[in-house]
């Protein structure tokens, strides 16, 4: 694997406490047929706790109370009451067969889905205002006269910790040079949510890459359980799977685990695994979960991967306990407004910053997708800030505007297009 170049970054938030409750793991067979429960600290094989056929990988809520799915009849289900009381039931009263895959948010009270008609749609439903919204993916343009062809139909999808964004992988079609059509996988975020008014945003979406290198695809991105800028998800390139590790607000990726399938990746409920699909056996041909041990950045192995439970596919790592999952605190307390624009932006851009008391050193960073500074300001004893950021030598893409204090730091991103 190389490394992919022109990633994005961006700022989720500070690191959650994991989960208290305790680790269950929720699985398929490989034909996916039937659900199965796995306490990984029992020693006991995987229990069936449901017998019925999948066409989407099991989606829990943070607390482990709630699991949605799609059956292999495209209909979409709610499981509940597992492992002792195992209750399945229609998500809604008319139950469609058109469904491909739903998840539920980790605070339960939304879910995203996409249907089997393959169109470049996800579908948000609030469950506490009875509504949803139907969103049309697209792929942004940076620059004026490139491309990135047209969003076919997406696949796997995620909430991120506070549900405004959904996390999803989608497969393009673009011309080649000879006229001929080409397709690849890339994965984009899309906000659907604003928690402060309670309400659907207007679907603008931000790609995790600007653009990939010739036969290379990704999918199937999980973001980790407890800090909310680190996600993996597949590779191939080449020919070659593999799962890469990526810090999307450094822009800093690392090659988790070579692989000889589609991986499915997914966090351990303390982040210190992950696990994974893998054909293992002399022939490689026998579908298990693997498992890999990971280091505290969540992006970089310890060991190599190794057998997790034989014949299992899909897993989904949960804990059961209650924790809140909220926006992370300010770390610059004093900064009371930080404005940027416009957004996107062409040749300058104006930031205008605000403190509470008068600051003796700021920092004003300008950061490309990997995390290397190439614009960088000082102010000392000032209360308001207003420059304006000449852009003219940079590429178009996305970029990271971030402010340091004696507190802390607080990152934004923003756009360059081109003039």
């Amino acid at each position: 694997l190389t490394r992919i170049p022109g990633g994005g970054g961006g700022n989720q938030g500070e690191e959650f406490d994991p989960n208290p409750g305790e680790d269950f793991v929720m699985m398929t067979t490989a034909s996916k047929s039937g659900i199965f429960f796995y306490d990984p600290d029992s020693g006991q094989n995987p229990t069936q706790i449901a017998n019925v056929g999948l066409l989407s990988k099991p989606s829990i809520s943070d607390d482990g109370a709630l699991g949605f799915f799609i059956d292999d009849q495209k209909r979409m289900l709610i499981l509940q009451g597992w492992p002792d009381n195992t209750q399945i039931g229609f998500a809604f009263q008319n139950p469609l067969g058109i469904w491909r895959n739903v998840v539920i948010s980790k605070q339960g009270d939304k879910l995203a889905a996409i249907t089997d008609s393959l169109n470049n749609a996800i579908y948000i439903f609030d469950l506490v205002g009875n509504s949803f919204k139907r969103f049309e993916l697209y792929n942004p343009t940076y620059t004026d006269g490139v491309t990135t062809g047209d969003v076919l139909y997406p696949d796997a999808i995620e909430f991120d910790a506070l549900g405004e964004y959904v996390m999803y992988d989608a497969i393009n079609s673009i011309k080649s040079q000879t006229g001929e059509n080409l397709e690849y996988w890339d994965i984009g975020f899309i906000e659907v949510w604003n928690n402060p008014s309670n309400n659907y945003r207007d679907g603008r979406i931000q790609k995790l890459f600007n653009s990939l290198p010739a036969n290379t695809s990704i999918g199937n991105p999980t973001f980790s359980k407890n800090k909310p800028d680190i996600i993996a998800f597949d590779v191939l390139q080449e020919g070659n799977w593999g799962i890469v590790g990526m810090n999307i607000e450094t822009g800093q990726i690392e090659t988790i685990t070579e692989n000889n399938t589609v991986g499915y990746p997914n966090y351990s409920a303390d982040d210190d695994l992950l696990i994974y699909d893998h054909l293992q056996g002399i022939q490689e041909d026998e579908q298990a979960l693997w498992i890999v041990p990971l280091a505290e950045d969540g992006i970089t192995s310890t060991a190599q991967g190794s057998g997790f439970v034989t014949g299992a596919s899909l897993g989904v790592w949960y804990a059961n306990g209650k924790r809140v999952l909220s926006a992370s605190k300010d770390m610059v307390q004093d900064l009371v407004s930080m404005e940027l624009y416009p957004n996107p932006a062409t040749d300058q851009l104006q930031i205008n910053l605000s403190f509470t008391t008068n600051q003796q050193d700021v920092k004003i960073s300008i950061l490309d997708g990997t995390g290397k500074q190439i614009i960088h300001y000082n102010f000392e004893q000032v209360l308001n800030i207003s420059p304006n950021i000449d852009l003219t030598k940079l590429l178009p893409g996305m970029y990271i505007l971030q402010v340091q204090t004696y507190q802390g730091t607080r990152s934004v991103r923003f756009v360059k297009i081109a003039s």
